[in-house]
């Protein structure tokens, strides 16, 4: 068991280190030098508006998916089919609420052609991470690596592309959305050859309406993550302008980066294995890879935290020398420190939702995102981004304490026969 998860965990690691020093450069270095604070404003706000406008898309499909069909492999046809067809319709629907979103916020004639190809973007993504979802599930994840560096390539060489010659924050974002939709044609295409091929006679609206009131609680947590993580790059820019979005969008990219970190960890490697293990009643194996696992996540949280409180400015000089970008660095100092607690509290979530423990990740969730929201108000005119960045550790430190205390003092664990969990739909 350790030995697959490990391999499962080199294979997504080797995958993001080949290709994640270029997509920083990319993303955190080549685009702010080359499109200036204002314009990398327009570009980090749109980005965090579409990804807000279309949180409504997943519903809790993906988490449900990842859990289900790692407990029953043979239903993967039924989910993919029923899933995919529905995923599309919503984030459809998700790119026009950006640009309704977009006009509503008063956004120039440029910055809503941004809106519109960052939705375009965002919802391409949104798909492309669906689909890799049953490379997960069957704890298959050298093609998800391979895959991954495939989309890097392609959305790198385009976004590039049209950066280069046009120096414009719309354009920028077409040419990551061709790539990316490059990318999600061959993901398709790997899952659907291999584990879960698309038939359309699967597919029946008695299967989506009770998938979807067992997915709810999940999806209404993925709404509200998506809020809570978003909402701040949203605010600074309708309160504060397009340059101070642009200063805090690049200590916000940094902080994007590292939280590969846990996603790999405890989404791609741990998250199935603690769905099958729960399932099958093995309560002390679920117990120990969950206490390894904050172990070593909460270990690299800190080290990396203390690390970016030396070297946060020098970063961001060496990223993006323009000193329109300085105060990004004093930023991501204070941001640096949610990093220990996104770590811990991203295992633990993943644990909760193995056990099928919905609501206390929801009420969580739903407490933070307000408190995040209500002091931004707050603090924002007054402390500008370092104050927003401030909220953010706060709100992380509230999540991270509310699934510690839960998780360690009010999750039973009863006998347990093997598949006693609740079935699929």
């Amino acid at each position: 068991m350790r030995s697959q998860i490990i391999r499962n965990i080199t294979w997504l690691g080797t995958a993001s280190l080949a290709v994640k020093p270029f997509w920083i450069f990319f993303l955190v270095a080549l685009t702010p030098r080359l499109l200036g604070p204002q314009e990398y404003g327009i570009l980090s706000a749109t980005l965090a508006l579409a990804a807000m406008a279309g949180s409504f898309a997943d519903l809790g499909m993906s988490q449900y998916t990842l859990r289900e069909v790692a407990r029953t492999p043979n239903q993967a046809t039924t989910f993919f089919s029923n899933f995919f067809v529905l995923r599309c319709l919503l984030l459809t629907a998700g790119i026009c609420i950006t640009l309704l979103a977009a006009w509503l916020l008063g956004y120039s004639t440029e910055a809503l052609a941004a809106a519109v190809f960052a939705g375009l973007y965002w919802s391409l993504e949104n798909l492309t991470y669906y689909v890799r979802i049953y490379f997960r599930a069957f704890e298959t994840l050298r093609p998800e690596a391979l895959l991954t560096v495939l989309e890097k390539v392609l959305v790198i060489a385009c976004g590039s592309l049209l950066l280069w010659y046009t120096r414009q924050a719309a354009w920028t974002l077409a040419g990551m959305a061709a790539g990316m939709a490059l990318a999600t044609i061959a993901n398709i295409q790997g899952v659907t050859r291999h584990l879960a091929a698309f038939r359309t006679n699967v597919i029946r609206l008695s299967f989506l309406r009770r998938a979807i009131y067992a997915m709810l609680p999940l999806g209404v947590a993925g709404l509200l993550t998506v809020f809570y993580t978003r909402v701040d790059l949203v605010m600074i820019e309708a309160m504060l302008g397009e340059t101070p979005a642009g200063q805090y969008g690049q200590a916000y990219r940094v902080m994007q980066a590292l939280g590969l970190i846990p996603f790999v960890v405890a989404y791609s490697a741990l998250f199935p294995r603690l769905a099958a293990t729960f399932r099958q009643g093995v309560h002390a194996k679920f117990q120990r890879l969950v206490h390894l696992g904050l172990t070593g996540l909460g270990g690299i949280g800190i080290i990396t935290a203390l690390l970016l409180t030396w070297l946060a400015p020098a970063l961001i000089h060496l990223l993006a020398p323009d000193p329109g970008f300085k105060l990004a660095g004093d930023t991501l100092i204070i941001l640096g420190w949610t990093f220990p607690f996104t770590c811990l509290n991203s295992l633990l979530y993943i644990a909760l939702i193995s056990m099928n423990h919905h609501r206390i990740p929801l009420l969580t969730l739903l407490i933070a995102t307000s408190l995040n929201v209500g002091l931004n108000f707050l603090v924002i005119p007054h402390y500008g981004i370092q104050g927003a960045a401030f909220v953010t550790v706060l709100s992380e430190i509230w999540i991270t304490a509310s699934y510690c205390l839960y998780y360690f003092f009010f999750v039973s664990w009863p006998s347990e026969k093997p598949g006693a969990s609740s079935p699929s739909p």
